[in-house]
């Protein structure tokens, strides 16, 4: 049996200014044809299908174009992430034909999609289960608690359903899941899903003991990657089929290809060719206008370093590199890597201190850390909200 998964489209995927929708649409074509040509028995979509939950019209045609033409080859089985609106991804199902299965509410967490060969594989998709609102779906019956608020919580109320409906079949489960998984590679591209200050699960808590989980397919990172891998059980993210960010800039996108004989799962990528490159330059302004750089649907994130700021900037580099998305003037001796907090395992909150810590010319006390602490608390909670409604 063979099985491709991927993840992270984020269909309607903005950067810096610049649309990435024709791209999109591009990958979305080749992908068809290596689905026609691998004839897999299923396509695995872990998450985040669109890049807002309120997707552009392009990319639900992108969207919906896609589905028609996979589903005609293939099962289709998808899950909403965190960048999805589960509701609207959910919205029209029971009106689907078998061949698209889309898994958005928490309580399908348990119901395997169970496909045929010689061993039976059951399929365990989970939505991105935020927190505040799982928690509520994975209440003791008894005692109607919900579990606690975090994401090794709900996500350990999820696996639990998985056991007990995995032990009373044959065959071996695979589970679909849009997590942050402790000990994985990030780039700058994915969004922060912290809930008190915590966004990371442990790599096996899908692993079930009685070993039959031998894969979990996930999304929710951009580098493709495997973790707590052994001879019968494996975490991997796909990655996402295009770069979203410079820090991704020398990655290998791929599909992730599953070779299932019996209960052993072969794991290869297949390369996705790139439509286009994200390039970084870093020097004086001379130094940019004397180089040799390849611009044909190359864009470009430049840093100049001048002890002077030279003037018309962004004119002149602009005409050099055509595609810029991102220029940022570096006063060489004075402007220091480190105030600028663009590393992704920097929270929202601490880019806000960065912030009033630079523009205050002092650090900020405990209260006010707390206040700033407080205040992106309610920011996510009234984004949870939102997105329930």
């Amino acid at each position: 049996m063979k099985i491709l998964h991927t993840a992270d489209w984020h269909l309607g995927r903005v950067l810096h200014g610049y649309s990435l929708e024709d791209y999109q649409a591009q990958f979305l074509d080749f992908f068809i044809d290596l689905v026609t040509q691998e004839v897999p028995e299923a396509v695995l979509i872990a998450g985040d299908i669109f890049d807002r939950s309120i997707a552009s019209i392009r990319a639900l045609e992108l969207m919906d174009q896609a589905l028609q033409k996979l589903s005609a080859l293939t099962q289709v089985i998808l899950i909403p992430g965190n960048h999805d609106s589960a509701s609207r991804l959910g919205y029209g199902t029971a009106l689907y034909h078998d061949q698209i299965k889309v898994f958005s509410k928490y309580s399908q967490a348990g119901t395997p999609v169970v496909l045929e060969a010689d061993t039976a594989v059951n399929i365990y998709p989970i939505p991105y289960l935020e927190p505040d609102l799982a928690r509520f779906e994975f209440s003791d019956p008894n005692a109607d608690i919900p579990v606690a608020r975090s994401h090794q919580a709900v996500n350990d109320a999820a696996a639990q359903r998985i056991f007990t409906d995995l032990a009373e079949r044959p065959g071996i489960g695979i589970v679909m899941a849009h997590p942050f998984v402790s000990g994985s590679v990030i780039s700058e591209s994915e969004r922060d899903i912290s809930v008190g200050g915590v966004q990371s699960i442990g790599a096996d808590t899908f692993k079930d003991p009685s070993g039959k989980i031998r894969y979990v397919a996930c999304g929710h990172l951009h580098r493709p990657q495997s973790l707590g891998a052994t001879s019968d059980y494996v975490v991997r993210y796909s990655g996402s089929p295009l770069p979203f960010s410079f820090s991704e800039a020398c990655d290998t996108k791929s599909i992730t290809r599953l070779d299932i004989t019996g209960s052993t799962v072969e794991i290869s990528e297949i390369p996705i060719p790139q439509s286009y490159k994200l390039c970084s330059f870093k020097g004086t302004l001379a130094e940019l206008e004397e180089a040799q750089l390849p611009t044909e649907n190359c864009y470009y994130s430049v840093q100049i370093t001048d002890p002077l700021r030279p003037e018309k900037l962004y004119a002149r580099v602009k005409e050099k590199l055509p595609l810029l998305m991102n220029l940022q003037y570096v006063e060489t001796g004075q402007i220091t890597e480190s105030y600028r907090p663009t590393d992704a395992t920097i929270s929202s909150p601490e880019i806000t201190e960065h912030f009033f810590e630079q523009a205050l010319g002092r650090e900020l006390d405990a209260t006010e850390k707390a206040l700033v602490q407080e205040i992106w608390e309610q920011i996510r909670l009234e984004e949870v909200d939102n997105e329930a409604n």
